[in-house]
């Protein structure tokens, strides 16, 4: 992605920002986790704004208000708009939400699966469910360990 200026004029001051990198401010700013996350997958797939918009049913003014947030506007999405680009996309909403998520997970449906498995499970399997994702989470980060294949 190309280089823009951004500028926040809420304490006066200018700032200069690359795609990803915002003033600590606006630093979890959903409407832009949302554009990062839906340029992201728009570049995957080769897709562009009108290919989504017919997909999500929108308008493709408003998924280029999406994919730019942040580098010529500060106008957020609307519900419907945001239910839309999910649809297109075969996503939950709050997967679109997701700060830092690879891509291989936003494209996966594992993650929603996981979700909606550990909300049915009881109170104790979800104990055993975050006690093997801290443990797979440890062993990943010890240098020279090979990644495991499971499942």
């Amino acid at each position: 992605m190309s280089s823009f200026v951004a500028n926040f004029c809420s304490d006066e001051k200018q700032y200069f920002a690359e795609p990803d990198q915002y003033p600590a401010q606006v630093a979890n700013d959903s409407s832009r986790t949302l554009a990062d996350n839906v340029r992201r997958l728009m570049e995957a797939a080769a897709d562009t704004q009108a290919k989504v918009a017919k997909r999500a049913g929108l308008a493709q003014r408003s998924v280029g208000n999406v994919v730019t947030y942040g580098t010529t506007h500060e106008t957020s999405p609307t519900l419907r708009t945001v239910d839309g680009i999910a649809d297109a996309y075969g996503v939950p909403v709050w997967m679109l939400l997701l700060d830092q998520v690879p891509l291989e997970v936003l494209q996966s449906p594992e993650l929603a699966r996981l979700i909606d498995n550990y909300i049915k499970a009881p109170a104790s399997a979800r104990a055993n469910i975050d006690r093997v994702a801290d443990a797979e989470v440890r062993y990943a980060e010890i240098p020279g360990v090979p990644s495991r294949k499971t499942g």
